[in-house]
């Protein structure tokens, strides 16, 4: 050993005074650590063989046990040998921050997880032998899965699980609701006791009634529960939500009537209840109890100005909703009909005329331009309003065509289905006691079945082609029409875009007169006004072009509206016979096919006729032998 270890084992050993004192203690703790660690080791191997220890005498046992609980407890008169005062007692805020998360072993939900929890939750239901083995499950047809007290941290892989309906994921380490937008039909969820951050990914899940988010770390409620309408029962207890104007969110819940809300820090305010009830108030329970419709009054008398203030506001939104509703319905239709973007049509054919834009800084111009606007907006206007009436006429043109073809068919159907049942009466009657020339008449009946089947179907054929001919022409009339009143409504648009520029000649005159009768009139214009006025030619020059721009857009747009109307027509007409078509071809192959299926079973029968005949011959003739042989 070196004399430089010799001095740190020195050092190490005869350390003096306060040192000395601390080292014995440090060694006095390992010892009693060490103690602890061999007894804790102890406790495993005798709770292993717990079998064997109970064989043993009770009395030994016993005794043994509580020599070694003795020896592992400190000296309760000994503060040296106290295990408060070698180890200083953790705060609450410090085991607080002690994440149990942290403490489990993390599962990802896999198919076994799945199998095996679908398992145990119809060994609950049904008796022992009647559960299948995790492999024999359809998951498809599970409608219930509990996933509680698995250590999942992550939801995911629940594809395939459309038809879930209850779904629980309770005491597990989830931080956040992600991967259940495939979840549709969902109507109860559990998510309890986790650790759950924000409210998310629950925008798909609109049938939702059950909702549990208890005991986790939601400080907001926000957006995250808007699409949830039909939501009774929400349980967002225990958690960390602190201001009242999150509780008044829930408002917008109608059907909600059960909420539970204790232990969030919110619930200490002394206005929480009231504010509750008072915003909340379709209410049935909170927080586990009825509620009494006196306190929901006296809540409501409490916050009269602001519920007041809250259902004028509400009143406003539903309106602006309703309207903005039909907006969409009619920009919808439009959209069917070919006339989405008609309704911005000043704005593409002004917006983008360049020389229009530079006439825009002549003083004034902005009225004329006004003027064109409300000319071309009435046009357009009135033009929709045509094309949405004769597309509803279209579409009660289009059902009545199609609730006629349907009756017809129907009512040919009605007479092959009489065929039919006529000859397996025949047939039925005829194979009970099959005989030969039964058998070779009823098969010439198939064949004729074959044909009176083949005439019903081109009777109805031809029916059917009559009336498609006749929705037809009415529908072509009316498309025609329609057309008819597009090419006039976008002459009128032509010809406001023509009075536009007369009426910009005329007022670039009436500046020109202006500042030629008063010098003075011109000294608040710009220069570029003013130069601009000057040069007579180019003023018409720029204003004849911005007209020529305007008329080649609409006639644009006229050619696109008119081009939708006629391929509405045609594709409607030509889906209508393809599927007249289609549907002819598939009755051809049924009736092919069920005559072929009646004379194959006409022939089997006569085989077996023939076969039966055959042996009884045969059993005659070895009879007879027999007879002769013993005569």
């Amino acid at each position: 050993m070196s004399q430089r270890d010799e001095g740190n084992d020195a050092s190490k050993w005869h350390r003096g005074g306060e040192d000395e004192e601390e080292d014995a203690e440090y060694q006095h703790d390992a010892e009693d650590e060490d103690e602890d660690v061999l007894s804790d080791e102890y406790d495993d191997e005798y709770n292993a063989h717990e079998g064997r220890a109970a064989e043993e005498d009770d009395e030994q046992a016993s005794a043994h046990r509580t020599r070694r609980r003795a020896r592992r407890q400190p000296n309760s008169l000994d503060p040296e040998s106290s295990g408060a005062a070698r180890e200083p007692k953790e705060a609450p805020e410090e085991a607080a921050l002690r994440d149990k998360r942290w403490l489990v072993q993390r599962r990802v939900i896999d198919e076994a997880m799945i199998r095996e929890a679908v398992r145990e939750e119809l060994f609950a239901d049904y008796d022992r032998m009647y559960v299948p083995e995790p492999d024999q499950i359809n998951l498809r047809d599970v409608t219930t899965l509990i996933l509680s007290f698995r250590s999942v941290d992550c939801i995911n892989n629940l594809h395939g699980f459309e038809g879930l309906v209850k779904l629980q994921l309770d005491n597990n380490v989830i931080e956040r609701i992600q991967n259940l937008e495939r979840l549709v039909n969902l109507q109860w969820l559990d998510l309890s006791f986790n650790f759950i951050t924000s409210i998310e990914g629950l925008d798909r899940l609109t049938k939702l009634t059950d909702l549990s988010l208890f005991n986790n770390r939601i400080r907001t409620i926000g957006g995250g529960l808007d699409k949830l309408t039909n939501l009774n029962v929400l349980s967002i207890g225990n958690n960390e939500i602190t201001e009242l104007d999150q509780l008044r969110l829930l408002r917008k819940f109608k059907n909600l009537r059960v909420l539970t809300l204790k232990g969030n820090p919110v619930c200490a305010e002394d206005d929480c209840r009231h504010t509750v009830l008072a915003f909340v108030d379709q209410l049935k329970y909170l927080d586990y109890e009825l509620i009494d419709p006196r306190q929901v009054k006296e809540a409501y008398d409490k916050k009269m100005e602001l519920i007041l203030e809250l259902r004028a506001k509400e009143k406003e939104e539903a309106e602006a909703a309703a309207v903005a509703a039909a907006a969409a319905d009619q920009r919808a239709e439009l959209q069917r009909i070919g006339m989405e973007g008609v309704d911005t049509l000043f704005d593409t054919i002004v917006l983008h005329d360049k020389d229009l834009a530079k006439l825009t800084v002549l003083p004034g111009a902005v009225h004329v331009l006004s003027v064109y606007r409300a000319r071309v907006e009435g046009i357009v206007k009135e033009l929709q309003e045509d094309a949405l009436l004769q597309y509803r006429r279209k579409r009660v043109d289009e059902a009545a065509f199609r609730a006629a073809k349907d009756k017809m068919i129907s009512a040919n159907v009605d007479k092959l289905v009489s065929l039919i049942q006529a000859f397996e009466h025949r047939k039925k009657v005829v194979f009970r006691a099959p005989q030969k020339e039964a058998l070779i008449a009823l098969k010439r009946a198939a064949v004729e079945l074959s044909d009176q089947l083949m005439d019903v179907e081109m009777r109805t054929v031809k029916d059917v082609n009559q009336i498609v001919n006749e929705f037809a022409e009415v529908y072509t009339r009316i498309s025609k029409d329609a057309e008819g009143r597009i090419s006039k409504c976008f002459s009128l648009i032509t010809e406001a875009a023509k009075q536009c520029e007369r009426d910009l000649m005329d007022h670039v005159h009436e500046l020109t007169e202006k500042m030629q009768k008063d010098d003075h009139a011109a000294e608040s214009w710009p220069q570029e006004v003013v130069t601009l006025i000057s040069d007579k030619d180019a003023v018409s020059t720029l204003i004849s072009a911005a007209h020529d721009f305007q008329c080649a857009q609409v006639l644009k747009v006229e050619e696109d509206v008119r081009s939708g109307e006629e391929k509405g027509t045609d594709g409607l007409l030509k889906s209508v016979q393809q599927a007249e078509y289609a549907r002819n071809r598939k009755r051809v192959g049924e009736i092919y096919e069920l005559c072929e299926k009646y004379i194959a079973a006409i022939n089997e029968q006569g085989r077996a006729l023939m076969a039966a005949k055959a042996a009884s011959v045969s059993t005659t003739a070895g009879t007879a032998a027999g007879g002769a042989t013993k005569g």
